[in-house]
C-alpha cells in the first residue's frame, strides 16, 4: 500500500499488519511519504522473508517484520524500487516448478501472493 500523505510509524505498522489477515496474502509493504523521503512497513507471515527484501533498499529488520527510510525519494520511485527487490527476491530462491508447492500452507490457493495496493490516483493490484 502506498500512501500520498504522510502518516505516522504506527499508523503504517499496523496497516501493514492489517493487510497479512486478507486471505493469500504472504507480505505486505506499507510506503508512506514524511519529511524528506519515504519509509517502509514490511511484515510477513513468515514464508517471506521481508528483511532480505527491504535490505536491499537499504532497510533492516528481521524475517517477518522490517522497515526502512529512503530519503530524497517519492513514493512512484520507491514503489519501483520495492517491487524489483520483491522480484529479485523470488529470482533468487530456488522454488520447486508447482507454486502451490512454494509455501507450507497447502490450504491457500493464492499461497504466494504480495499484495500491493497504491491509493489515490494510482491502480490498485493483489
Amino acid at each position: 500500500m502506498a500512501m500520498d500523505e504522510e502518516c505516522d510509524r504506527v499508523t503504517a505498522a499496523k496497516a501493514s499488519d492489517e493487510l497479512l489477515t486478507i486471505k493469500g496474502v504472504q507480505a505486505s509493504f506499507v510506503l508512506y511519504p514524511k519529511g524528506d523521503g519515504v519509509y517502509i512497513s514490511a511484515r510477513s507471515l513468515g514464508e517471506v522473508n521481508v528483511q532480505v527484501i527491504v535490505e536491499e533498499l537499504g532497510g533492516g529488520g528481521n524475517s517477518t517484520t522490517a522497515g526502512g527510510f529512503i530519503a530524497d525519494g517519492d513514493i512512484e520511485q520507491v514503489y519501483q524500487m520495492l517491487l524489483e527487490s520483491i522480484d529479485k527476491y523470488f529470482e533468487d530462491l530456488e522454488l520447486p516448478e508447482n507454486p502451490e508447492d512454494w509455501f507450507t500452507d497447502k490450504n491457500s490457493s493464492e499461497a504466494g501472493n504480495i499484495l500491493s495496493l497504491k491509493i489515490g490516483n494510482t491502480e490498485a493490484s493483489g
